[in-house]
């Protein structure tokens, strides 16, 4: 029997989706299109592939296999035709899933997919926060990477490239009473930190207070950027972000470094970006690289 290569992808989507209507919609086709092409992979594999769980549809045990390798093949497969044309980031279509820690989500997210939106209209960007299921995502999805702050445990079918570092430090609304850094000063005030959703997990500010014996709790962890901006703006809340965070919010927040006793100011935290090693070689990771450290660039001297 002859191979359809070309229906590997499809076996994909409907992995996904679950249902053939939503397939169909995913790849601008018609229901009984798919159900054509489901029917010639069952064929092709010699089993059902999957069956029907109420209103959705289940792989099967062989099926489970083969989406285990499949991604990794087809990236293969794509790579043969990267290597022998000249790619260009107009060029990049179907779906990419791009995480970001929470802070960064404003800071480089945004702009990021702005600049893909523009150049690559073919393609759509799925863009959400880092949290406890990105790891798995960016090892198993098939386009997908990942920008947090280092230190983070991966395993090692993740690369990481260094973007930059970041110098966090407090920030809070232009009039806030407080006058000075020190700690004595800071714990005063409510604290709150924007944080990767990870339950009963500490945060770095939240481990710093730890190591230095600090009687100051973090009072809110939020995940959500804006719900800070406005805890910090209606209140005498104190929020610990980056300082090039200052690039988005302007004159309504002023910024304070950390002590210096406490971090000093040459201590920063990196940024990185993750994705799986068969993306090693994409042009579209080295894209995303460059594209990275111009906005944290452009970021910085906008908060200096």
């Amino acid at each position: 029997m002859n191979k359809d290569y070309n229906l590997l992808h499809v076996l994909l989507v409907l992995a996904k989706e679950k249902q053939t209507v939503l397939a169909a919609k995913k790849l601008n086709l018609s229901q009984p299109t798919i159900s054509v092409m489901l029917r010639k992979l069952r064929e092709q594999f010699d089993d059902p592939l999957f069956v029907r769980d109420k209103n959705t549809l289940e792989p099967t045990p062989k099926c489970e296999k083969i989406l285990q390798t499949l991604p990794d093949v087809l990236d293969q497969l794509d790579s043969l035709y990267i290597e022998n044309t000249e790619w260009n980031i107009q060029s990049e279509e179907e779906e990419i899933e791009l995480y970001f820690a929470p802070p960064l989500l404003s800071l480089l997210g945004i702009p990021l997919v702005q600049r893909l939106t523009e150049l690559a209209p073919n393609l759509t960007v799925q863009c959400q926060q880092w949290n406890l299921e990105s790891i798995s995502k960016l090892d198993s999805h098939r386009r997908s990477w990942g920008v947090t702050y280092l230190p983070i445990e991966t395993n090692k079918n993740l690369i990481q490239r260094d973007l930059g570092a970041d110098r966090f430090g407090f920030l809070m609304r232009a009039d806030h009473p407080i006058q000075d850094n020190q700690v004595e000063s800071v714990i005063e005030y409510p604290l709150c930190v924007c944080a990767i959703p990870v339950s009963g997990a500490m945060s770095q500010a939240e481990k710093v207070i730890h190591e230095h014996k600090i009687d100051k709790i973090i009072n809110a962890r939020v995940s959500d950027l804006n719900v800070m901006l406005n805890m910090l703006s209606q209140s005498d809340y104190i929020g610990i972000l980056p300082k090039r965070f200052l690039s988005l919010v302007g004159n309504n927040y002023r910024f304070m470094p950390f002590p210096e006793h406490i971090i000093p100011n040459d201590r920063r935290r990196h940024i990185a970006l993750f994705t799986h090693q068969r993306h090693r070689r994409h042009p579209l990771t080295d894209w995303l690289d460059n594209q990275l450290k111009i906005i944290l660039e452009e970021t910085a001297n906008t908060s200096n």
